[in-house]
């Protein structure tokens, strides 16, 4: 033992108890031949136990070698994370006196008809022979049983049916159970199930033949709905909820829910779960309340996570202080935008409409563009604006007008003046009043 340092360990895998020694040379930990002599060393490891490591359908001293070719996998610091070697394995952990182990990979497709293991890191589903969980897997195309899937024993059981065989009529092939409809065909006694089914999605038919009646139970999670809550299919790898536009209940599956061998394999894609691998299995348990979280709307700043939902913070202020702008932030880039408001004002300033014969004015935050009054009080003229500018110029004479005197009765224009004419004519002592075009006796 001058350049060998021997650690004896001793396995017993089943049936198979296998010798192997460990020893170093040259610093470089190795396997020894099967047909070395182990050497006894107190406080040497334990050898684990692999089972068939190289998955060859046996387990020898090839299994044995394969894990203690690596001595980490037998001596290691305990809590170290390490590789005990097996693909079959997570979590691998030095623990004291055993060595790196690690959590096998959980294989179970939830089907009693499959038989689960994993090999080489792979997950494998052997159908079970003869194994069942419906009646309808059990069919023997024998026409003479019933054919029926036991549920205890996930087994299928085949009854032979009395009368069963030739017939000359219906009567004859009476088989005594309710949910079979018994016909005679070309002397041939023929059996069919009853059909149950109630054309509802939404329900699981059976025939009950202890109590010879139909039975419809309601799937969970299925059919019309008003809220989410009636959604609930108990499958914890689907989101539920009730679709508004159809009131139809909807089972999403949820991204990174099911079987993982790592945390990364379990992202549901929602910001405030904590997504997490355990034995195989995702757990995605809510975030703390108040952490920070992105509800996708880039218009909202300081979202926080409530009760496992992302909680939209305080929207982006994109008040311009203009009332004459429709201000709003575009959810997808973030960016603030300012929509102008037709006819809108602030100041008189905003209203020129370029037409100098107008005064334009702001009243009450909208623009009004008033027309100047270019009248002169003379009715034999015609006003006008041109260029901002009031111009009046002389109505043709004879153009009617009204010189303001109601004793005056035909009343024209004259080079611009208005003249009245016709003067009403009143008896003698009698005088006309200006105000009203009557005659009156003067005041004294």
């Amino acid at each position: 033992m001058d350049k060998r340092s021997f650690i004896a360990t001793l396995c017993v895998c089943g049936t198979v108890t296998v010798s192997a020694v460990l020893f170093s040379h040259a610093g470089a930990p190795q396997a020894i031949p099967q047909n070395e002599t182990p050497i006894e060393v107190q406080g040497g490891p334990i050898c684990p136990c692999p089972g068939d490591a190289n998955c060859d359908g046996v387990v020898n001293f090839a299994d044995i070698t394969a894990v203690l070719a690596n001595w980490q996998r037998v001596c290691c610091p305990p809590g170290m994370a390490c590789d005990d070697g097996n693909p079959c394995t997570i979590g691998d952990t030095c623990v004291t006196g055993q060595g790196c182990i690690g959590f096998p990979i959980n294989c179970d497709d939830f089907d009693p008809c499959t038989e689960d293991f994993c090999c080489q890191g792979v997950c494998i589903h052997i159908p079970i022979p003869d194994c069942c969980v419906i009646n309808a897997q059990c069919d023997d195309m024998d026409p003479c049983t019933i054919d029926t899937c036991n549920p205890v024993t996930n087994t299928c059981v085949h009854t032979p049916i009395p009368n069963c065989g030739s017939c000359l009529s219906h009567a004859d092939c009476n088989d005594g159970q309710f949910c079979t409809i018994d016909t005679c065909v070309a002397g041939m006694c023929q059996h069919t199930p009853l059909n149950c089914d109630d054309m509802n999605p939404c329900t699981q038919d059976a025939c009950d033949e202890a109590a010879d009646i139909c039975t419809h139970t309601l799937l969970p999670g299925c059919g019309p709905c008003t809220t989410n809550a009636q959604c609930n299919d108990n499958n914890p790898c689907t989101t539920d909820f009730c679709d508004g536009m159809s009131q139809m209940c909807v089972h999403l599956p949820i991204p990174g829910c099911g079987p993982c061998q790592t945390a990364s394999q379990c992202d549901d894609g929602m910001p405030c779960t904590t997504d997490i691998c355990v034995m195989g299995i995702c757990q995605h348990t809510p975030a703390p309340n108040g952490t920070p979280c992105n509800d996708g709307n880039l218009c909202t700043i300081g979202d926080v996570c409530v009760n496992g939902l992302c909680t939209p913070g305080m929207p982006i202020n994109c008040d311009d202080g203009n009332p004459c702008t429709n201000d709003f932030c575009d959810g997808m880039s973030g960016m603030c935008f300012h929509q102008p408001i037709p006819g809108c004002c602030s100041t008189s300033a905003q209203c020129d409409d370029g037409n100098p014969c107008t005064v334009d004015e702001c009243i009450g935050g909208v623009c009004q563009h008033l027309a100047i009054n270019c009248d002169d009080g003379n009715p034999c003229t015609n006003d006008f604006c041109s260029n901002g500018i009031c111009i009046h110029t002389t109505a043709p004479n004879g153009t009617p007008c009204n010189d303001a005197n109601a004793c005056t009765q035909t009343d024209t224009c004259q080079q611009g003046v208005c003249i009245g004419g016709n003067p009403v004519n009143c008896p003698v002592g009698f005088v006309c009043n200006p105000a009203t075009g009557g005659c009156q006796i003067p005041n004294p």
